[in-house]
């Protein structure tokens, strides 16, 4: 009877650390849902107006636009400028309309709505090119919110490279459709000129579509991996040009190490934390 009464409790108190754990994750999920810029709305015009920026200028713009200084210096150089600033700290400083959609029976994503219930972009995307990275926290399983990633293989179609699901494949998908998710950060790998990014792409065009979906695929050095997850797929692509990604080091990657990678720089977020790498 003790013996009984001695499994009851251990039982009972894995029960209740279990459900301890659900439910903190689910106030992790909720509270990771949106991250509203706690910034009061500043008059942008005559920073953009000044030939040269200052750090305090970039910092300023980033937190108003979601825009970091590289894709700033990228921007300067079009004619509409100061426009498309302006237009980007628009969505920037608005709370989108974020509803909860099932993806699988036990995955959920979050999207924007209009009032009608009609999916919409919540932000636009800043120029992107080939071998940059896309990232979003808006996917979540059992209240895990372990985000989703993908890499972009070709800019001229608006590509993105991606592992969506159980029971699919790795294959190309529209670029557009990361602007109805609340969240979203771009990245590229620092100091690296653009034709090594074309070849990275370029590799995972040839190499990485159509491989199996894995949760549990593990990171090797295989040129071509027997199965692949949405930052797996991006990790591995990289990894063969001898650049490790996984800013944890484990045996599996996630978006968040992606996000915390050493080896990559922010260009534009939108519902992230400006001041946190993930």
């Amino acid at each position: 009877m003790k013996k009984l009464k001695r499994s009851f409790i251990i039982v009972g108190s894995i029960l209740g650390i279990a459900i301890l754990i659900y439910i903190l994750l689910g106030f992790h999920a909720r509270s990771n849902m949106f991250f509203v810029p706690e910034v009061a709305y500043v008059d942008l015009m005559p920073i953009l107006k000044q030939t040269s920026f200052s750090e305090e200028d970039y910092n300023t713009l980033y937190h108003q636009t979601g825009l970091a200084a590289p894709m700033i210096d990228i921007l300067k150089k079009e004619p509409d400028f100061e426009e498309t600033i302006l237009r980007f700290q628009t969505k920037y400083l608005n709370s989108p309309r974020i509803v909860k959609t099932a993806m699988t029976p036990v995955t959920n994503i979050d999207v924007v709505q209009d009032e009608t219930g009609k999916q919409v972009a919540a932000f636009e995307l800043a120029p992107y090119d080939n071998g940059y990275i896309f990232l979003t926290k808006s996917t979540y399983t059992y209240n895990w919110r372990h985000g989703h990633a993908g890499i972009v293989i070709d800019k001229v179609r608006g590509k993105v490279l991606e592992s969506l699901e159980p029971f699919t494949v790795s294959m190309e998908q529209n670029a557009s459709k990361w602007t109805l998710y609340p969240t979203f950060k771009m990245m590229r790998l620092k100091d690296t000129d653009q034709d090594q990014l074309d070849e990275i792409a370029r590799y995972a065009t040839e190499n990485m579509q159509g491989i199996p979906y894995n949760i549990l695929a593990m990171k090797n050095n295989k040129p071509v991996p027997s199965s692949t997850h949405c930052s797996h797929i991006v990790w591995h692509t990289f990894n063969q040009f001898g650049i490790d990604l996984d800013s944890s080091g484990g045996i599996f990657v996630s978006p968040g190490d992606i996000g915390r990678s050493p080896y990559l720089e922010t260009l534009q977020i939108y519902g992230f934390n400006p001041d946190k790498d993930w």
